[in-house]
């Protein structure tokens, strides 16, 4: 009991010292209860002297019932006559205490009632023997009021009579109820005061501390947060906006929630269809993302989960090469600064699956640029097969060029410098020959140089207009200037073409080129007295309305030459790939099927090819049929 008194005295003390508004509080309490204290007082005081006015009112009718027989007793003595007044005035006022009949000598005369025990020591002395001549009257500290009348004087000595008036002892106990009653209230009004300011204190405590622990978890993102409204609490509407508040962060957070699942959503499904396989890690190499190229890519990494470390999923050939870059990057992030940007690097490794591939990782890392730390790591895996192939191809391209114009310039140089250097030795037969073969290696680079711009010319997105040809008119003048190659072979080159062959729409030159490069590649690999034939003919005969009409027209060569090996039949279409490269014994610049394949796509077909090694070769394409307009 005595710990708790303390502790709210402490509480009350420091509640005093620290709060202005405390001390407001308690001045303006010590006014109300001293106010109301003193109209208290005053009211009691009120009722005091109206019952000592009272008492005054009984004193004042005795005195005018003695006055009126006092005349009596200046003329008598006391006799009988003045015990029955005696005793009459004594009957006929209930508020007399005593009556007593004294001497100036101090002798008791008369007294009523006869049982009465008085001192008369305990009278002042002024009153036993007094000078007044009419009335006196005191106020006793005992419980009645009493006053002294002179009767008369006789002969030998002068009467008094003292008179002792009951003085009602309930108003003296009243007075001294009435005193407790102010104390009783001033001390209730102090502690009712004292009681609410430690009730309000504590209510509004509790309710600063409820909202303390509400900002803490709202500072915490715990926007699901309120607290317990209190009705009676003076911090009732400031809860009631902290509720409001903690709701509308909510609102936002919830908001803000959808908003950034749906831009991850967006990311999620950009990088899934992107052809590239994409990983993102965290900063302790676990796999956070992977998109389905990655997992198509590699099969090793389908069994992966998100939130596993990517080094258990694959294999050591590829972490040998990935994880010391992980790692740099990693232990970099420890340094990092404001000045070090987004890290990139890259590597490629051979993929040795069912078929050979070549991948590039490039590695960059994910930076929070307001706080200056490394979030993640992003991995983008690129197929480069194909890129390399077409380096391949490039390098390989570049060193056939170089090769075959160097040979043909070698050569015109070797037989123009013989020529300059021996022609006085030289038979004039000699220098003829010598002419000749470089005006052949003059054609042959011609060839070679014509082909290179043709190839380079259709590779390109070039537009031109295609024109109405009749393939009546220019493929027997091709096969016309084939012939005389096809004799010295002695070889049969013969043309089978349909009468109801009709125009068609193409490119003429490129057409012309095309024949005479099918053609002169069978006439090269076809032995003697091998058969060469050009067929071209109709195909796709459709119903339309009971008429049949034909759409297209097939061109095809066939030769009974050396024919074409299966493993070859895929690559003969590449630049620069002659089948005869390895002993030379036959022309040509490697280029003319690349050359037939890219005019053949600009007629919106496809160029085909059955083969038989040893037996021939069989290479055909369709070209569509020029429309007529209305």
């Amino acid at each position: 009991m005595t710990l708790s008194i303390m502790k709210i005295y402490r509480y009350l003390r420091q509640l005093f010292y620290y709060n202005t508004k405390v001390k407001l509080l308690a001045c303006t309490i010590l006014c109300i209860s001293l106010i109301a204290s003193g109209f208290t007082f005053l009211a009691l005081l009120i009722i005091y002297k109206s019952n000592t006015i009272h008492s005054l009112n009984t004193i004042h009718d005795i005195f005018q019932l003695v006055s009126i027989d006092n005349h009596y007793f200046n003329h008598y003595e006391c006799s009988q006559n003045v015990t029955e007044v005696i005793e009459s005035l004594y009957l006929s006022l209930p508020n007399l205490k005593y009556l007593l009949v004294v001497d100036n000598m101090g002798l008791i005369n008369y007294v009523l009632p006869e049982n009465l025990i008085i001192d008369l020591q305990a009278f002042p002395n002024d009153y036993i023997l007094p000078e007044l001549n009419f009335i006196d009257q005191s106020l006793f500290n005992d419980s009645f009021l009493y006053f002294i009348l002179p009767l008369g004087q006789s002969k030998l000595a002068s009467t008094y009579l003292y008179i002792g008036i009951t003085h009602d002892y309930r108003i003296i106990n009243n007075i001294i109820f009435f005193y407790a009653i102010i104390s009783i209230f001033f001390i209730i009004i102090w502690l009712t005061s004292t009681l609410t300011i430690l009730i309000n204190s504590s209510i509004n405590k509790s309710s600063i501390q409820l909202l303390s622990k509400g900002m803490d978890s709202i500072m915490s993102g715990n926007f699901k947060e309120r607290v317990i409204l209190q009705n009676n609490s003076v911090l009732h509407g400031l809860m009631f906006e902290f509720n409001e508040m903690a709701e509308r962060l909510e609102y936002y957070e919830k908001k803000n929630i959808q908003q950034l699942i749906l831009e991850k959503a967006k990311l999620e499904t950009l990088v899934s269809i992107i052809a590239d396989g994409a990983l993102l890690l965290d900063k302790d190499l676990r796999i956070i993302f992977i998109n389905k190229s990655a997992l198509q890519t590699f099969t090793f990494l389908q069994s992966c989960m998100i939130g596993a470390y990517i080094s258990d999923y694959l294999p050591n050939y590829i972490n040998k090469q990935l994880l010391p870059i992980l790692n740099h990057i990693v232990q970099s992030s420890y340094n990092y600064n404001k000045t070090i940007s987004s890290q990139s690097s890259q590597f490629s490794i051979n993929l040795n699956d069912d078929i050979s591939k070549t991948f590039q990782f490039i590695i960059t890392t994910v930076l929070d640029n307001e706080h200056h730390i490394i979030t993640g790591i992003g991995i983008v895996i690129k197929d480069i097969t194909s890129q390399i192939g077409l380096n391949e191809a490039k390098s390989q391209f570049i060193s056939n060029v170089s090769h075959e114009l160097r040979t043909p310039l070698f050569n015109i140089r070797s037989f123009l410098e013989t020529l300059s250097e021996y022609r006085n030795s030289l038979s004039e037969k000699q220098q003829v020959e010598f002419l000749d073969i470089a005006s052949q290696e003059t054609q042959r680079l011609t060839h070679l140089v014509n082909d290179v711009l043709d190839l380079s010319r259709l590779e390109s997105d070039f537009i031109d207009s295609m024109e109405m040809i009749e393939l009546h008119d220019v493929v027997p003048s091709i096969l016309q200037t084939s012939q005389i190659r096809a004799s010295q072979k002695y070889l049969h080159l013969t043309l089978k073409i349909s009468r109801d062959i009709l125009p068609i729409s193409g490119y003429n030159h490129l057409l012309i080129q095309v024949f005479s490069n099918l053609i002169g590649n069978s006439l090269k690999f076809t032995s003697v007295d091998g058969r060469i034939v050009v067929k071209i003919y109709p195909i796709s005969l459709i119903s339309h309305n009971s008429i049949y009409r034909i759409t297209k027209i097939r061109v095809e060569i066939l030769d009974e030459g050396s024919g074409i090996q299966k493993f070859d039949q895929s690559r003969i279409y590449d630049r620069f790939v002659r089948l005869e490269n390895n002993v030379h014994t036959i022309e040509g610049t490697g280029l003319g099927l690349s050359i037939v394949k890219n005019i053949i796509s600009k007629h919106q077909s496809k160029i085909l090819l059955y083969s038989e090694f040893g037996i021939g070769s069989s290479f055909w394409f369709d070209l569509e049929l020029r429309e007529k307009k209305n």
